[in-house]
């Protein structure tokens, strides 16, 4: 049986997962990831005595389970880690935060697009936008880091249906390129989302309307 795997056993980016999917089952002292990408849920079998095994979910989608008895739970609560549903969830303190945010924003974030109008309504169309969830703290702490180690403007978080969970819009096209040109990297990634990422950025827009102004 492998050794009990403490905090710092982990890459930022194996973090970035624990953070986003992790869940503690108290009673059994075992951790669980749930996801439907099945690639987040490997990335933490390869370093367990576990494995995965696949459920349907109420909805009838694939879901992809690891339950594991090897992590060393006190150790990544001494380091900032809570439950995904605490009331007050916040990053880890790294020396730097890139790999842990590519892993985190895979894992929560959206691409889609929003409307804009020209100055004077005449014309609209949708332009893409990049939108990062998360609990308000841990989102706060994501908005001062973006904006420190990429330059992008300090956001406004938005509320969302749960009222402990908050998001981040970037609708600048300059912005949320800088974001992910800062996140890219070549050995630890969701090939999945990278394809997507890419194809959005080579279609910023959708076609423009023109609004009806009798």
């Amino acid at each position: 049986m492998k050794a009990r795997i403490t905090f710092h056993d982990l890459s930022n980016y194996e973090l970035g997962i624990f953070w986003a999917i992790g869940s503690c089952v108290r009673e059994e002292d075992a951790v669980t990831f749930k996801d439907r990408r099945k690639y987040f849920v490997e990335k933490m079998e390869s370093i367990t005595d576990s494995n995965m095994y696949e459920r349907t979910t109420s909805k009838n989608k694939t879901q992809y389970v690891l339950k594991s008895y090897i992590f060393d739970i006190d150790s990544f609560l001494k380091n900032g880690w809570t439950e995904r549903k605490a009331q007050i969830r916040n990053v880890p303190y790294l020396d730097d935060y890139k790999d842990f945010l590519r892993a985190y924003i895979e894992l929560h974030s959206s691409m889609d697009y929003s409307i804009r109008y020209s100055r004077n309504k005449k014309r609209k169309w949708k332009a893409l936008r990049l939108k990062i969830y998360g609990n308000w703290q841990l989102i706060d702490s994501i908005n001062s880091i973006l904006n420190a180690n990429v330059g992008v403007t300090s956001k406004t978080p938005q509320k969302t249906a749960n009222e402990t969970t908050k998001v981040l819009n970037y609708t600048s096209l300059k912005e949320i390129e800088s974001i992910f040109n800062w996140l890219t990297d070549s050995k630890e990634y969701h090939g999945e989302y990278w394809d997507l990422v890419d194809f959005n950025l080579r279609n910023p827009k959708k076609i423009r309307k023109e609004s009806n102004n009798n």
